[in-house]
């Protein structure tokens, strides 16, 4: 299996670990899912470990648990700090918390750093985040 047999590329292991998290969506069986995912994210480091704690932190908002949900981002952030779905990830999470502050605080700072990396789409998402939080 790809997971226990990861490809050289942390980027393509790490698109492998969050499909395989879709997988287990759209087969219904979400909480073996979570479990698998936990024990991935437990077991793996740096872009991939980020992936199973951003699909994982992506359900705890779908369950209206914000709060466990930014347990799970700040743990993503220190295995991939640089990765922009984190910085997504934590402004969603703050708005749901009703943390507008810390949101627009953190959609600055990833908005500029997505500036830098020329990934426009992202730069878009957060400049849209900006906006909605005035």
């Amino acid at each position: 299996m790809v997971v226990e047999n990861p490809p050289r590329n942390a980027a393509d292991h790490a698109q492998a670990i969050s499909l395989l998290g879709d997988a287990y969506e759209v087969l219904g069986d979400e909480r073996t899912g979570e479990r698998k995912l936990h024990d991935l994210a437990d077991r793996l480091s740096g872009l991939p470990a980020a992936a199973a704690l951003q699909w994982l932190a992506a359900r705890q908002l779908d369950q209206q648990q914000p709060h466990a949900a930014l347990e799970l981002v700040v743990r993503a952030s220190a295995e991939a700090p640089d990765d922009v779905t984190n910085g997504m990830l934590l402004v969603v999470t703050l708005r749901a918390m009703g943390e507008d502050e810390g949101a627009r605080e953190a959609a600055t700072e990833w908005l500029e750093l997505a500036e830098e990396c020329g990934d426009h789409v992202s730069a878009e998402w957060f400049h849209e985040q900006l906006e909605a939080l005035l």
